[in-house]
């Protein structure tokens, strides 16, 4: 039995982090293996394997080749768990079962597909990363970062997962919290597919579907209906049959997911083709049934036979003109200004029109659900110009347009029942309704949209109007459903807080503006801890643009230092508020501060290294100033290389988008944050939820005293991150605790600083090493340079000295008098 947790890895800087971490929850990885691995997919033509609910995959790689059996399995959330034997292969085997070796998996195969040849389905070329992730000692589970290549066909896909397989000697318990940790800290969203499955999926998008089997719209209705809601169990498999079909899906693997046979489908279908609904006849539909419990709230209003258009239904039931209007030309403009996002096509503008001018139909019939009297007055009065599933569209968007987005709500038969392409549109459509209703939530049709700036990262709506800031606080609060369908998310912003002018200010432009940074946070007891998390955010953001002009000329080194360091606060600020934030609406400026803090740090490191040489070079004899000159010269060079990266970083259009983005983002109220329910209470509140939030942070530190014996360099490693992460935390809430913080904080500082001293000295050994020994075009092939080998000796005794004094800096640090200081500054709340 395999189990195994995957998630979907979004970019490769999240891989290139998954690499590097020391630590992941309570886990601590091992080194990266990395290896390439090619495998093939074999089934029938029939696929006959496949429905058997198995999979069969060759894989060569460096230890060979081997033939897996697996079955589908189950899926728990990120957990997969599924049967799967395996055998290596011989030399002279191919992928004719008979040629494998004699083996129950072998048996099976022919078994099923007796006569008939495998071939091959699509192949999956992957470069494999693993880590072996251990606790207490054991082998808990292996972890994967898989880059990967999918070929079926003449299609190709890449993508990058994450799989971590339990291990003989890790437990499920353990397995739910690495995934717990992947999902709220890392943000990655569980994968629910295999490799099979995503390949298999390739497939089937690529199969012809003959015109005979596509669908009307009438037809489209009617078989979802039955599909749904017939009370014959046949009837309703028919109906999913043919559905399958017109969406591209291959009649046996149809036949295999309903249980039937293979004659069964091509017969039906055979049948369609010939009588289409005919082959239904028996079966009368019911009246569609909608989830609301009250009957239909059109019941006793005019029916039309004939159909009406759009200007008598308005004024059959009422319609404000000055406000439909308004919303309408809102939605317009948004739709055209972000064309290259929805991707709706412009035959959806008219309907999109249509759905705000009638968006309030159903006001006057009741005003408490005017959403859903909206929607059963469309769906009870067919409308001049519009098909039926057009129909079915607008009923969709009037219904959404009102009331906070759940996604609970999709579920509503006239969304769910839309076909999935579509439902995509329908959800978009409405999505800009939401916030054009928003732009006019003053009901004067006064804001007015003065520009739409769509960058990489956001979309910045600029409007003007004496209401403009109640009408742009509404639009951003029902932007709500754009962004649980759109990575780039919208701002709204009154004139003065962003440019009327469409060009996109210079780089230089920028740096020369000197941001006004505050002295503290501003953070007060009764914040919650997702506007906490706001000022906090705010403080370091406003510090990181601060120092950007010192960080461009290159004169003080501090000036990129203090710039590297607010970056590296701003992201333990989002691990500590992660939880008060929709993961969605943070993770660009997660991915950006990560893109900034690596750029800068390539070169700060550096100039940590040159300091401490030079440090190291004042305390010898004048003849002996040029020791280190070789290594100072290949040092400069990489030091140029890394700041030349770190300033087209920061004149590029990422970087300036990200920054845009950012500072909209922390300077809208509520953008982001998750909704909290009511009841049970949770603890929201900055007085509520700190002290255990702190106490965390405390014990993480403290579980490392019985690992400090005889400690490895990489447990130190971790043990300075958590410091570090408890000393981001103090200080972020310093102005809420009591005076006492400042000291603990301060002995958090002296024991962070010893860890940091050992981290650099165990740095700088590794890079003077490779610098040593690191192959050259000199016939020695070694750098000859005895002042860097004295240099390099100096650094190991000091990397000596501070291993052996741990003992006494962390004894400092785990006194009771510190733990009575972070008691008493915690009482303060």
């Amino acid at each position: 039995m395999e189990v195994e947790a995957r998630f979907a890895i979004p970019d490769h800087d999240t891989l290139m982090r998954l690499l590097r971490i020391v630590r992941l929850e309570s886990f601590t990885p091992g080194e990266v293996c990395s290896y390439q691995v090619l495998d093939r997919y074999l089934d029938t033509a029939e696929r006959t394997l496949y429905e058997n609910g198995l999979a069969c995959r060759v894989r060569v790689g460096d230890k060979g080749r081997w033939v897996t059996i697996k079955s589908m399995g189950e899926v728990e959330a990120a957990i997969h768990r599924r049967f799967e034997i395996e055998i290596e292969l011989p030399a002279e085997a191919d992928i004719d079962p008979h040629t494998w070796p004699e083996w129950e998996g072998r048996d099976q195969v022919l078994s099923l597909i007796g006569d008939a040849p495998l071939e091959v389905l699509f192949t999956v070329e992957q470069t494999r990363h693993t880590r072996e992730l251990r606790a207490d000692g054991r082998l808990v589970a292996q972890l994967s970062i898989d880059e990967i290549e999918v070929r079926a066909g003449d299609q190709e896909r890449s993508l990058c997962l994450l799989e971590a397989e339990l291990a003989p000697e890790g437990n499920i318990e353990e397995l739910r919290a690495l995934c717990e940790h992947l999902t709220t800290t890392w943000g990655l969203l569980p994968e629910p597919r295999t490799k099979f499955q995503i390949g298999m999926n390739m497939l089937d998008a690529g199969t012809e579907v003959e015109e005979s089997e596509q669908l009307t719209p009438e037809e489209l209705e009617r078989l979802e209906y039955l599909a749904e809601h017939s009370d014959d169990e046949r009837v309703r498999e028919r109906a999913q049959l043919i559905l399958g079909r017109a969406r591209g899906e291959r009649p046996a693997a149809l036949a295999a997911r309903l249980g039937r046979s293979r004659s069964w489908a091509y017969n039906w279908l055979s049948r369609f083709r010939d009588d289409r609904m005919a082959i239904f006849a028996a079966e009368e539909a019911p009246v569609a049934a909608y989830e609301d419990e009250e009957p239909p709230l059109t019941a006793g209003l005019p029916t039309a036979e004939e159909k009406m258009t759009v200007e008598e239904m308005c004024a059959l039931f009422q319609v404000d003109m000055a406000h439909a209007r308004c919303v309408a030309d809102h939605a317009l403009a948004l739709f055209d200004a972000t064309a290259s996002l929805h991707k709706l096509g412009e035959e959806r503008r008219p309907l999109l029109e249509v759905m705000g001018i009638l968006h309030n139909v159903g006001l006057d019939t009741d005003p408490d659900r005017h959403h859903i009297a909206g929607r059963d007055i469309v769906l009870a009065h067919p409308l001049k110009g519009l098909s039926e599933i057009e129909r079915r569209m607008l009923a969709a968007g009037i219904y959404l347009h009102r009331k906070r987005f759940k996604r609970k709500r999709l579920k509503a038969e006239v969304i769910a029942s839309l076909p999935p392409g579509i439902k995509e549109d329908t959800l978009a459509m409405a999505a800009l309704l939401r916030m054009a209703d928003g732009l006019d939530y003053s009901q004067s049709q006064t804001t007015v949209i003065e520009h739409v700036q769509v960058s990489s990262t956001a979309v910045r709506v600029s409007v003007t109007g004496p209401y403009a800031q109640v009408d742009a606080a509404r639009a951003q609060r029902k932007a709500d459903l754009w962004d649980s369908l759109f990575d780039r998310p919208f701002f709204f912003v009154t004139e003065g807080s962003e440019p009327k002018s469409a060009e996109v200010a210079e780089p230089a432009a920028v740096v020369e503006q000197s941001p006004l940074v505050a002295d503290a946070p501003g953070i007060v007891a009764d914040d919650s801890m997702g506007e906490a998390g706001r000022k906090v955010l705010h403080f370091h953001f406003m510090r990181m643009l601060a120092h950007e002009p010192g960080t461009r000329a290159g004169e003080d080194i501090e000036e990129l230092h203090d710039m590297r360091v607010a970056t590296r606060r701003m992201r333990a600020a989002f691990r500590v508020f992660a939880p008060y934030f929709k993961a969605r609406a943070v993770r660009p400026y997660v991915a950006g501060l990560r893109r900034t803090a690596r750029v800068l740090g390539a070169v700060r490191d550096l100039d940590v290294l040159v300091h401490k040489a030079r440090e190291y070079l004042a305390t010898l004899p004048p003849e002996q100033a040029h020791d280190l000159d070789p290594l100072f010269s290949a040092w400069q060079e990489e030091r140029r290389r890394a700041r030349k990266r770190l300033l087209a970083y920061l004149d590029s259009a990422k970087y300036r988008d990200f920054v845009e983005a950012f500072r909209l983002f922390l300077e809208t109220p509520e953008a982001g944050l998750r909704k909290v329910d009511d009841f049970p209470p949770r603890p929201v509140r900055v007085s509520h939820a700190v002290p255990r939030l702190i106490y965390a942070r405390w014990g993480r530190v403290q579980a490392f005293d019985p690992l400090l014996q005889d400690a490895s360099i990489a447990v130190l490693h971790a043990l300075r991150i958590e410091c570090k992460r408890l000393r981001y935390t103090l200080e972020f809430f310093r102005e809420v605790l009591g005076a006492e913080v400042k000291k603990v904080i301060a002995e958090v500082v002296r024991l962070q600083d010893h860890l940091g001293d050992l981290h650099d000295a165990d740095v700088a050994n590794a890079l003077l090493s490779e610098f040593l020994f690191s192959t050259r075009e000199q016939a020695s092939g070694r750098v000859i340079a005895p002042g860097v080998v004295a240099y390099l000796a100096f650094r190991q005794r000091e990397l000596k000295h501070l291993i052996d004094t741990l003992p006494q800096a962390w004894a400092r640090f785990n006194r009771p008098e510190v733990r009575h200081m972070l008691a008493a500054a915690v009482a303060a709340l």
